[in-house]
């Protein structure tokens, strides 16, 4: 028996919700070892992740970061990544850096969970889902997060820049001038 169209979206929708609502209720944040970051294997010592985990906290508070499920890898770049579900990786490198740095990273990623729905938004943050290029709006949402945290609005522009010093990919290196471009009018 086929269902009724009406019925299947009705119940795709509600299981959806469902879904989101049990996503946005969890609260463990835990270290994973189970990234395969490219030519990297998972490390991190505890005051990394401690760190990492209290950056995580102050740019979307307490409750919203138990949501995230936060990674450190031995890694030399100033890398960050985010997939769907709320896991975050960062370098080891920008673990154990400079904190705006590490704001700005985790911000960016973080931006990508709201704007995707694996992270429930914190009070005072406006998402831009479906407005555009998803680097940018991460960017935006970053911004945002990064100036209520108290990082100000140069942290990320510095981090994009520096990777632009370290990428050799020169279609990179043109996307990023743009994005900092674009974050300018907010830098001083």
């Amino acid at each position: 028996m086929l269902c009724h169209p009406a019925r299947f979206i009705i119940a795709s929708l509600v299981l959806s919700m469902a879904l989101l609502l049990a996503a946005c209720s969890q609260t463990s944040l835990t270290q994973s070892t189970s990234v395969n970051w490219p030519t990297t294997s998972a490390a991190g010592d505890q005051s990394q992740i401690a760190r990492v985990r209290d950056v995580s906290a102050r740019l979307v508070g307490s409750a919203a970061a138990q949501q995230l499920r936060l990674e450190i890898h031995r890694n030399d770049d100033l890398g960050a990544f985010a997939w769907p579900g709320g896991r975050i990786a960062v370098s080891g490198t920008l673990a154990a850096g400079d904190e705006a740095l590490l704001a700005a990273a985790l911000a960016h990623e973080i931006g990508h969970l709201l704007t995707d729905g694996s992270l429930c938004e914190p009070h005072g943050v406006e998402s831009l889902a479906g407005s555009g290029d998803a680097e940018v709006q991460a960017d935006a949402i970053a911004q945002q997060l990064l100036i209520k945290a108290g990082y100000g609005p140069g942290a990320l522009p510095r981090l994009l820049r520096r990777v632009i010093l370290d990428s050799s990919s020169p279609t990179l290196r043109h996307a990023l001038d743009r994005r900092v471009a674009l974050l300018m009018p907010t830098t001083p």
